[in-house]
């Protein structure tokens, strides 16, 4: 019996997902460094090509957030996870064996458009992206802080499972100051936690 509740509803705005283009670099640079620091971001990986894809979402014209990720090469999970995964889920044993084991890299939504479905959005069309590339099985590593994963409730929406945690990910890069991390208060906090599509 429920005695008491309330509901909270939030518009979801209508946005168009293009394949990324170079007038969005700032864009990206700013919304990146919003959400997680300056000095860690590889605009090589940035590119629509044979080895990398990118998308990003506009409202009204309006850049609102950006995806992006890769088929990778075989047997690559381990410098991925950077873990010794001797034991791997067979879908993602597989893949990586086949090489079509596909990585959604990094996910970032501006603040102001935060909660509207934008990131479901950018997540459904980089699926798409990696399945037409030959993907068998999709992968996420999420930046974690404090056992807290922003993006947690975003993955399990759209069918994605807990499946590995990295703990010391970040430690050696951060503590030399390799990166700016907005959650660094004099030691490392952060982790990252991969998380797998359940089917594709």
């Amino acid at each position: 019996i429920t005695n008491s509740g309330r509901y909270w509803f939030r518009r979801v705005l209508n946005c168009q997902i293009i394949p990324y283009d170079q007038e969005y670099l700032n864009d990206i640079l700013h919304t990146s460094a919003n959400a997680f620091g300056n000095g860690y971001f590889d605009r090589t990986a940035i590119a629509n090509d044979t080895e990398n894809y990118a998308v990003v979402a506009l409202i009204d014209g309006e850049f609102a957030g950006y995806c992006f990720g890769k088929i990778e090469v075989a047997n690559s999970v381990e410098r991925i996870t950077k873990l010794d995964t001797r034991v791997l889920p067979d879908d993602v044993r597989i893949a990586n064996e086949d090489g079509n084991l596909g990585i959604i890299k990094t996910i970032a939504i501006r603040r102001k458009f935060r909660g509207h479905g934008i990131g479901t959005k950018l997540i459904q069309a980089s699926e798409n992206e990696l399945k037409s590339r030959g993907a068998k099985c999709i992968i996420v590593p999420s930046w974690t802080v404090e056992s807290k994963t922003p993006i947690k409730s975003l993955l399990i929406q759209n069918d994605y499972s807990e499946w590995l945690e990295n703990r010391s990910y970040w430690k050696d890069e951060c503590e030399a100051k390799k990166f700016e991390c907005v959650a660094y208060d004099g030691k490392c906090k952060c982790s990252v936690t991969f998380y797998r599509k359940g089917r594709i």
